[in-house]
């Protein structure tokens, strides 16, 4: 091992020639071993570059190395002992003048340090300490710690972890230092028990127009010792650039702190002292984070500060108490704070205030706040704007209490518009006014337009309400007659000239009744009469209500009831309110859109699968061991639109296997018979337009599995007798067909497009059981060896059981559903040859019933309908398209609809008899 050190001065040409060429000393890694005795301070400390201490660090390589500082345990270790102990003034794992100080390793386990620690170090003009590590446990440290210190290089992915030591309570720790224009990036400071108050800890930090990007530090208590600490930042930036040209930025920096940890100064996501740089990113994951839980923070919490733009920056709080202000995003001059995030849950700052972003001299758009959990503040302000405007931030608050004033925007000369304030519940406690918009340099700017009030089943009081053109009502579950909402405590009535107002009702709360009356503000002015209003309970019932002003209040009134045939109302005069939604039509779309989807099932058993049933046999019956059940299969792709009041489009594929005998009765007549296992599946989409509603979009999917047996019986000599000899499968006459099927049918649907102001997806998922059967005759009339015309006439019947499915906590029921139709029509087929055989064919389709009947709440939903008139088309081809194969086979077939049902399909089927 080399241990000489060797001092040489050069130019700072010489230095940059030596950064170019590669040249620094460090193609020898060295690995130490320092015990602190006597023995160990002659061989291993060496002079640092001031001539004046000794340190450890490896004379003859800068990069790759390992260094390892312990304690020799066989002696009783004193730090005030330096008889036996002789401890390092700083332990370099790489030491370069210029070049690299990169990839080394610092390991410490006891023992004592008179100064600094330094995974990686120049101490020259140009260099990089890059991916250094250093690790910390039972130390004890006077200095600082620096995972790499560079001047002009970058100082990027160093790591230091600290377990447990003895530091000074001033120790500064850097997981990357650059002095000088180099970026510290990607660094990582860990502490998991140290006693240090008036620390400050940087997981990255540039001095002079550096970037700082994705430096994390994270601190917990899982020492002997409880953790405390200064000052923590993630990303630092000293200088950023005094133009747009130059500026640099400091965005993607995290800052975690765990439970039991007590953080005695400020805490910074990302921050930026001088210059325009932008603390943040372009969207929420280049935003600097701070994440605190179950901690105590003295100083202020920054997500990211700047003298640019603040942007994109997040703090989330759970369970801690902060004794200063918290910002998601703070522009201390030329820059906007924008798309800033703050989540509060379970923090106590009673004596002070939260912004989702603050401006001193840009604007202030599309911060958001939230606060929940019993939480507490001072003020809650979403967007702030010391000298300019606050547009579209959001506050939400539940379950807290705020000791001062809520404000969705805080403008200075400039407008404060489209910002957002919902209170949720009825344990929010507010002592101050709550304002949309204000303009503090009192100037005539908009303080109104677009500023939301939300109100989530909110009972509360609070001294006033200002500034907010809409209001949203989402009426408590538990709401009765002659309740009051917000009570006013300060001596201004709300003012409400110029205001709109929605309501609503949640869909498991109290039904009113008529004349009900519930007091929505208990001072207010100028309320505008709304003579006609509908309050939307759920999915199903609406309210016909009227709002105004009475008195000093502002109250809504059940005025009427439309449905009172069947609305749960009594003799007694305390008659229920409400009639069924007319949108809620869109549920029992997804009924009928199963129920056209099995009536396709039917139509292929009783069309190709009986046909397919009875050529199979036919051609088991030629093979010379004439079997006695044969196999069949078929299987139709469609896409359909059914009209149904509005409509539904289906797109999917019905199948059925199964196995099929014949056999002849008495004079011939051979008769048909088989047993099938059926299945199909599909998608749909529901479409339904009103008149005075806006229209309701639904989709989702259905399938179906279940079985049966089918027949058919041709009947012999009742034919045309035009042909004296029939190919072996072709029908002549008169003959007669059935079958039956049952199975089960599952259905979901979902629409985000039927609750009102309390929004959110309408779903459910249904199963229930289905049946099936027809009936039909028809007649073939064979002209000649070649043409045929096939007449026929069938019934057929199809059900669903009725069910109750949930619709978040509605219950909506289905009654019975049954399709009865009969099909009308003829095909014509010619045997071009053995080999080719095409067919046409058109049908008439009536349909007399397919209605769905539903009722919620006992009130009866408008009923979509499958009933009306279909035409169909079909043409098809069988082939042997290879005249040397005779087992191989194709057929293909096509069908078109149009009238009640719209749309088509077809089905391929490839056969080859072995």
């Amino acid at each position: 091992m080399i241990n000489k050190y060797v001092t040489v001065k050069v130019s700072t040409f010489t230095l940059m020639l030596c950064l170019s060429l590669s040249t620094s000393a460090s193609a020898y890694a060295e690995d130490i071993l320092y015990n602190g005795t006597l023995e160990d301070a002659a061989t291993k400390l060496h002079l640092d570059p001031d001539r004046t201490n000794k340190s450890i660090y490896p004379a003859a390589s800068s990069s790759n190395n390992t260094i390892s500082v312990s304690n020799n345990s066989n002696l009783s270790f004193d730090e005030t002992d330096e008889t036996h102990y002789v401890p390092p003034y700083n332990v370099i794992g790489g030491l370069n003048s210029v070049g690299e100080a990169s990839n080394n390793k610092v390991i410490l386990d006891g023992g004592k340090i008179q100064n600094h620690v330094y995974g990686g170090r120049i101490e020259g003009e140009i260099g990089n300490t890059n991916n250094n590590y250093v690790y910390v446990k039972d130390t004890t440290l006077s200095g600082n710690f620096f995972g790499g210190l560079a001047e002009y290089g970058t100082a990027n992915g160093n790591r230091i972890v600290i377990e447990s030591g003895k530091f000074s309570s001033t120790t500064k720790i850097y997981g990357g230092f650059s002095s000088g224009y180099g970026d510290t990036n990607n660094n990582n400071v860990i502490i998991h028990s140290a006693n240090i108050e008036n620390s400050m800890i940087y997981g990255g930090f540039a001095t002079a127009d550096g970037n700082a990007w994705g430096n994390h530090v994270n601190i917990a208590s899982k020492g002997p010792i409880k953790t405390k600490v200064g000052q923590v930042i993630g990303g630092y930036l000293y200088q950023s650039g005094d133009s747009l040209e130059t500026a640099t930025s400091a965005k993607g920096n995290s800052v975690t702190i765990e439970e039991n940890t007590e953080v005695t100064g400020e805490v910074y996501g990302g921050q930026i002292s001088s210059g325009v740089g932008t603390a943040g990113g372009t969207n929420e994951d280049d935003g600097n984070r701070v994440t605190i839980t179950g901690a105590t923070v003295g100083g202020s919490i920054y997500g990211g500060m700047a003298n640019g733009a603040a942007l994109n920056n997040v703090v989330t709080i759970t369970q801690s108490t902060v004794k200063d202000s918290i910002f998601g995003g703070s522009s201390k001059s030329v820059g906007d704070a924008s798309f800033n995030k703050v989540f509060l849950t379970g923090v106590n700052i009673a004596e002070k205030n939260v912004t989702g972003g603050l401006a001193s001299l840009g604007d202030a758009t599309e911060n958001k706040v939230t606060v929940s959990a019993k939480s507490s503040a001072q003020s809650v302000i979403g967007g702030q704007s010391q000298n300019g405007g606050a547009t579209a931030n959001s506050v939400a608050i539940e379950d807290a209490t705020i000791t001062g004033d809520v404000f969705g925007g805080i403008s200075s000369g400039s407008s404060a518009t489209k910002n957002i304030v919902t209170l949720m519940g009825k344990s929010v406690g507010i002592s101050g006014s709550v304002y949309g918009g204000y303009d503090a340099a009192a100037s005539s700017n908009d303080v109104f337009t677009g500023n939301t009030l939300n109100l989530n089943e909110f009972r509360g009081s609070m001294a006033g309400i200002y500034n907010f053109e809409n209001y949203n009502w989402v009426l408590p579950k538990d709401i009765v007659n002659n309740d009051t909402l917000i009570h006013i405590t300060g001596t201004n009535p709300v003012d409400l000239a110029k205001t709109s107002h929605t309501v609503s009702l949640l869909n498991d709360g109290n039904r009113l009744h008529v004349n009900d009356k519930i007091t929505l503000i208990d001072k207010s002015k100028n309320g505008p009469d709304v003579s006609s209003l509908e309050v939307h309970q759920g999915n199903f019932i609406i309210y016909d209500m009227k709002l105004q002003q009475e008195n000093d209040g502002y109250v809504l009134t059940a005025v009427n009831v439309t449905d009172t045939s069947d609305n749960g109302g009594d003799n007694s005069g305390d008659e229920l309110a409400g009639r069924i939604n007319p949108r809620s039509k869109a549920f029992s779309e997804g009924r009928v859109a199963s129920l056209g989807f099995l009536n396709q099932a039917a139509d292929l058993i009783a069309n190709s699968g009986i046909r397919s049933a009875k050529a199979a046999v036919l051609e088991g019956a030629d093979k010379a061991w004439n079997m006695n059940l044969m196999p069949f299969f078929v299987i139709d792709g469609s896409s359909n639109r059914y009209k149904t009041g509005s409509h539904a489009d289906v797109d999917g594929f019905n199948m059925a296997v199964g196995l099929a005998s014949g056999f002849e009765i008495a004079n011939k007549h051979a008769v048909t018979l088989g047993a099938f296992f059926e299945y199909g599946r599909g998608t749909y989409d529901t479409y339904n337009s009103f008149a005075t509603y806006a229209s309701v979009h639904g989709d989702g999917d259905t399938h179906y599995t279940g079985g049966g047996i089918l027949g058919r019986i041709d009947f012999a000599g009742t034919g045309l007798g035009l042909v004296d000899k029939l190919d072996a499968g072709q029908a002549d006459g008169l003959y007669a067909e059935a079958s039956f099927r049952a199975g089960h049918i599952d259905t979901d649907f979902d629409t985000n497009d039927i609750l009102g102001i309390t929004g959110g997806s309408s779903k459910y998922d249904s199963g229930a059981d289905y049946y099936g059967l027809h009936g039909g005759v028809g007649y073939v009339m064979n002209f000649d060896e070649r043409n045929s015309v096939d007449v026929y006439a069938r019934y057929l019947w199809t059900k669903i059981d009725s069910e109750t499915v949930n619709i978040g906590v509605d219950k909506l029921r289905f009654d019975d559903a049954d399709s009865s139709r009969i099909r009308i029509g003829t095909r014509y087929t010619m045997a071009y040859n053995q080999q080719f055989k095409p067919f046409v064919g058109v049908a008439y389709d009536h349909e007399f019933e397919g209605t769905i009947d539903a009722h919620a709440y006992q009130l009866k939903l408008d009923k979509p309908s499958l009933e009306g008139d279909s035409g169909i088309f079909e043409a098809g081809v069988s082939m042997k398209p290879i005249s040397t194969i005779e087992a191989l086979s194709v057929d293909i077939s096509g069908q078109g609809y149009i009238g009640k049902r719209q749309g088509g399909g077809g089905g391929l089927k490839i056969k080859y008899q072995f």
